[in-house]
């Protein structure tokens, strides 16, 4: 897949949240289960059209997610909702770490272990598109209400996720 020139969105469910070891359930005709580390921001502040120089402002935290997706569900068609979106999707956890503690959220560190292997590493300094911008991207076509929780692919596992802080990730039975 091409680097795209504008960030690409696409929903997950509130059903696909769940803990960081809570079994994924595999969606019924489902082939292709894959798994990528995400840095998930959660919102503390309503953001409206938040430009990019105040976007981590709004920013209460970060954490890790491990973004399940059902590739040939993802592939099908143009909209990737129903590959990405099923039940229990997306472990979240097992922290959130406050933006006191992550000063610049480009600069960590993340890796997940699946049953208990290292799966996947990455750093957020190799994202496309930095923190800032993607908030600063999603927030004009819909209200970020506090507690709203965004996912940002890194270059590990898509397009976008080395410093002194590493963010782990665990989720077993896949």
């Amino acid at each position: 897949m091409p680097i795209p020139a504008e960030p690409i969105v696409f929903m997950k469910a509130t059903t696909c949240i769940s803990g960081p070891n809570d079994d994924v359930v595999q969606p019924k005709n489902s082939t292709k289960l894959d798994w990528e580390i995400e840095l998930g921001i959660v919102i503390g502040t309503t953001a409206r059209y938040v430009d990019e120089a105040s976007a981590l402002s709004h920013v209460a935290g970060y954490c890790i997610v491990n973004d399940v997706s059902e590739r040939s569900f993802q592939m099908a068609t143009t909209q990737w909702d129903k590959g990405k979106g099923f039940d229990t999707a997306g472990p979240i956890g097992p922290w959130l770490v406050t933006t006191d503690e992550i000063r610049d959220p480009q600069k960590l560190d993340m890796a997940l272990d699946v049953n208990g292997k290292r799966m996947q590493t990455g750093s957020t300094k190799t994202m496309i598109f930095g923190c800032a911008k993607i908030i600063s991207h999603c927030e004009p076509v819909h209200d970020a209400p506090a507690r709203r929780h965004h996912l940002y692919r890194h270059a590990a596992g898509g397009w976008s996720g080395a410093s002194s802080r590493t963010l782990c990730s665990s989720s077993p039975a896949m």
